[in-house]
């Protein structure tokens, strides 16, 4: 969303700016020169709030604190104290000269002259030469933070069989190929301890697998040698054609379950047998596809279907078998179409044998829509296009209009011919509802900050009477200082009954403001 430009400076006149946050940005933005100085911004990054020092360089300052130091204030009894004379600035730096009062001595600290003096216990700790310094054997396990030993600090073969946590060793500390026969126990590896895959021809034994060792269903084709399977191993019906079972030496009559027949290249006769007797393809509901031509040699062809289709029409064989033949094709059809042929012997005629109208004239009866006699002219002299001549019963002349005069009326006859036009002039009744919409006046009094416009006739006191109705939420209200013109903003409440309250932070003076509505809708 944009922003709202204001192109002057906004003026509170001493109110409060209430729950307003300023310019939040992850970066600086480079805003160098002094027409910035002032501007602040909150940078999230730092979450800090900077201001516009309106220099070319280094321009934005951080509000968070930092900075040299001007100034400590010290309280009393804290132990911290500036001596007399140790506060010095040069090139408007300071230096601070502290010194330690007796007080910040406690456990383990005493004080002398100025002086801060460790307390030692005697058996951890020692003073050896001015030096504070640990005694030997003085670090036990507890002042050891955990993780904090290395292998750096550990003595070359120093660990051993009782430093382990049992069970602590693992995969990862053994190094690869370490780990040989003897080191494990007779009967230890378990079918869990091979990778699926590992054991391979030369790890079996000859003559090592058994019928016990091969899962059902696993022998396939390619296991087989050719040739190796003989009649002992098959067992009776032991062959299926589709999904018929075949008896080893029986007659089988019917396949079921067969998806394919494929006959060699050349010309075959199947079902020659069936003789005098119907031969049934399929069943009902089942579609029967030929792909390639079909030929019916028989004299008799009964097609006792309800839809014939084909893409490419019906093609008919002439007379004389030749290269010419007629093709029955529908067209493109927006709906179900019948056609009937006559009970008749002949021949069917088509539209290019039918007569035509040659130099003569067609003549229609002035009924309907036309309205009057004319005559259709056809192929006359050469012309082919058809022409319709009626009356012309249209008795109303043009009208041109300009400005706010428009046709407000059309007549028409029971033939559609204009008759009649009326216009209208809309100047006084558009002038009269902007009219009715629009009010303006002066409001203010020096006194009142609440400033109450109501419609006309309404009961109270009020500033103005502006007579737009009584529909509040429907009034667009803009504030102008009368003095400069300016756009002024005050808060305005649009109460029931055409009550309009503009509330101000401080009485405007007498007819200070004007006032501007618009009723909307």
């Amino acid at each position: 969303m944009a922003d709202i430009k204001f192109l002057n400076n906004i003026s509170l006149e001493n109110l409060q700016l209430n729950n307003a946050k300023l310019q939040v940005v992850a970066t600086d933005p480079t805003l160098a020169g002094a027409s910035y100085e002032g501007r602040v911004i909150y940078n999230s990054t730092d979450n800090a709030i900077k201001f516009h020092n309106g220099a070319s360089s280094n321009y934005w300052v951080t509000l968070d604190g930092s900075g040299d130091i001007s100034s400590v204030a010290v309280r009393p009894g804290e132990g911290l104290e500036v001596e007399a004379g140790a506060l010095s600035a040069t090139n408007g730096a300071f230096d601070v000269t502290l010194g330690l009062k007796a007080n910040v001595a406690g456990n383990g600290l005493s004080y002398s002259s100025g002086v801060i003096a460790v307390g030692v216990d005697g058996s951890t700790l020692e003073i050896n030469s001015d030096a504070l310094r640990i005694k030997d054997l003085g670090v036990t396990t507890a002042k050891i933070a955990a993780d904090a030993v290395t292998g750096a600090k550990i003595a070359d073969n120093s660990i051993n069989s009782e430093h382990y946590v049992n069970g602590s060793i693992d995969l990862a500390h053994l190094a690869a190929d370490s780990v040989d026969g003897s080191k494990i126990v007779d009967n230890a590896i378990n079918s869990e301890h091979y990778t699926d895959g590992s054991i391979d021809r030369v790890h079996l034994a000859a003559d090592i697998v058994d019928g016990t060792k091969i899962a059902d269903d696993s022998i396939n084709s390619e296991h087989i040698v050719d040739g190796s399977v003989d009649n002992v191993h098959l067992a009776n019906d032991g062959i299926t054609i589709g999904t018929t079972d075949v008896s080893l030496g029986d007659t089988i009559t019917a396949l079921v379950g067969l998806t394919d027949l494929d006959l060699t290249a050349a010309a075959h006769t199947i079902f020659d047998t069936v003789g005098a007797n119907n031969l049934t393809v399929g069943a009902s509901g089942t579609t029967v596809i030929i792909p390639g031509d079909l030929q019916v040699t028989g004299t008799v062809t009964t097609n006792n279907v309800e839809t014939v289709s084909t893409s490419n029409g019906i093609v008919f064989e002439g007379s004389v078998a030749d290269a010419h033949e007629g093709t029955l094709l529908a067209g493109s059809l927006s709906a179900d179409r019948t056609y009937t042929l006559p009970d008749a012997t002949g021949t069917i005629a088509l539209t290019s044998n039918l007569p035509t109208v040659n130099n003569g004239t067609l003549t229609v009866q002035g009924t309907g829509a036309l309205g009057g006699t004319g005559t259709f002219t056809a192929n006359q002299s050469g012309n082919t296009t058809i022409s319709i001549s009626h009356d012309d019963t249209s008795s109303q002349a043009s009208v041109d209009n300009s400005g706010l005069t428009v046709i407000q009326d059309v007549t028409l006859d029971t033939y559609g011919h204009t008759t009649g036009l009326a216009s209208v002039n809309l100047t006084s009744g558009v002038d009269g509802r902007i009219t009715a919409r629009e009010y303006s006046d002066t409001i203010g009094d020096g006194t009142a900050t609440t400033l109450i416009l109501k419609n006309t006739g309404a009961t109270g006191t009020a500033q103005s009477n502006h007579g737009l109705g009584t529909v509040s939420t429907s009034f667009l209200i803009q504030l102008i200082e009368v003095s400069t013109g300016a756009t002024v903003y005050a808060d305005v409440e649009r109460a029931a009954s055409g009550v309009v309250n503009v509330i101000f932070a401080a009485a405007p003076a007498s007819n200070a403001i004007r006032v501007l509505m618009t009723k909307i809708g």
